[in-house]
């Protein structure tokens, strides 16, 4: 005789309405919910088809009763739970937390909680076993989200991580096991949030990687581990509502990210006026894009660049009162785009540049009042379009 085989612990979703399922030879109970889409993976599992009523075993534990109703009822209801076998949700996850099973493991979907009114760290702990999400995981303006210390679990996340927002975030150290992002990560306006040590086991970023206008952030000691960004990174402050530049006083160094050796796209430093060196760049070897330095009062030298080789697009010095010399670019060979240096008022050499021997684009030397002298580009063999030397005595 056949022995009798279980699927242990399956809801899937009618309307608003969602059916606990459990086979076991003929046997069909089910029990109303407010649960979602749900995969449950277990051994030995049975697929059943509610077109027609048969059960068959299949290594697949993706269940279709769509055709149920949701008045469907069956002999010896019971009310049990799902097993502690891994549980994967499929769709995307909102506000009402209160939809999604126990013990869920991944989420085929986006996690988007946008404005959840009266959100709270404790509210998170449904997904405390959570290792994957597929799509993007959005935390964004939730006044009253102090923590994601729930996010204990989760190694992946496939699209972006956008952390937004969130007045009362003072760490991201719940998301300890995170390792992989394959979209774009985004940390703009958490005010509270003093630092990202929480993210201390990130390798990669797939795109951007941006960091905007954190009042509070000190340090980014905590993305140690990244070794690489497949878009731009970017520190930057800019208030983006009055579209004025703010300054900002509390980040001041990038120390601990000397694993990076490869950014996809540009590097920028704006307005960051606490910034004294960019030493925790030392492993850094290429920039896909632009290399941008911009406004940082604090900025004496760019030591840590010393492994950096080739900027495929601009390279920028822009507005650094404090910046006295640029020896930390010795081993920097070539540039794709323009080179400009403007309002670089303590910069008296450029003799970090000898083994520069290419520029693409122009070459030029504004407003740089102390600059005595440009002996250190004496490797320089070809610049693709204008070399200029020019005081003016207009800002920018």
């Amino acid at each position: 005789m056949m022995g009798r085989r279980a699927v242990c612990g399956l809801v899937v979703a009618l309307g608003y309405a969602a059916m606990l399922v459990t086979l076991a030879r003929g046997e069909l109970t089910t029990r109303a919910g407010n649960l979602s889409k749900l995969t449950t993976l277990a051994p030995d599992a049975v697929a059943f088809d509610a077109t027609t009523s048969d059960a068959t075993t299949s290594d697949a534990t993706t269940f279709d009763v769509t055709a149920f109703n949701r008045s469907t009822t069956a002999p010896n209801a019971t009310t049990s739970v799902p097993t502690d076998g891994p549980v994967t949700y499929s769709g995307n996850v909102g506000c009402r937390l209160e939809g999604v099973p126990p013990k869920v493991t991944r989420v085929l979907g986006n996690i988007n909680l946008l404005s959840c009114t009266f959100l709270t760290a404790t509210d998170l702990d449904v997904l405390s076993q959570l290792v994957e999400v597929s799509g993007d995981l959005f935390l964004q303006s939730n006044d009253d989200l102090t923590n994601v210390d729930a996010l204990g679990s989760l190694t992946r996340v496939g699209g972006s991580l956008d952390i937004w927002q969130n007045p009362l975030l003072t760490s991201v150290d719940g998301l300890r096991s995170l390792a992989q992002i394959s979209g774009n990560m985004s940390f703009y306006y958490n005010d509270a949030l003093t630092n990202v040590d929480g993210l201390a086991n990130l390798t990669s970023v797939g795109s951007m990687l941006d960091v905007f206008d954190n009042d509070a952030l000190a340090n980014v000691d905590g993305l140690r581990s990244l070794t690489s960004v497949g878009g731009f990174l970017r520190f930057i402050v800019c208030h983006m509502q009055t579209r004025k530049l703010w300054y900002n006083s509390a980040l001041a160094s990038v120390d601990e990210i000397g694993s990076l050796t490869r950014i996809g796209g540009g590097l920028f430093f704006y307005n960051n006026s606490a910034l004294a060196s960019v030493d925790g760049l030392k492993s850094l070897e290429s920039v896909g894009g632009d290399l941008v330095i911009f406004n940082n009062t604090a900025l004496a030298s760019v030591n840590g660049l010393g492994s950096l080789q080739s900027v495929a697009g601009d390279l920028e010095f822009r507005n650094n009162p404090a910046l006295a010399s640029v020896n930390g670019l010795e081993n920097l060979e070539s540039v794709g785009g323009d080179f400009f240096f403007y309002y670089n008022l303590a910069l008296t050499s450029v003799d970090g540049f000898g083994s520069l021997t290419s520029v693409g684009g122009g070459l030029r030397f504004y407003n740089n009042s102390a600059l005595n002298n440009v002996d250190g580009l004496g490797s320089l063999k070809s610049v693709g379009t204008d070399l200029e030397f020019l005081v003016r005595h207009t800002f920018w």
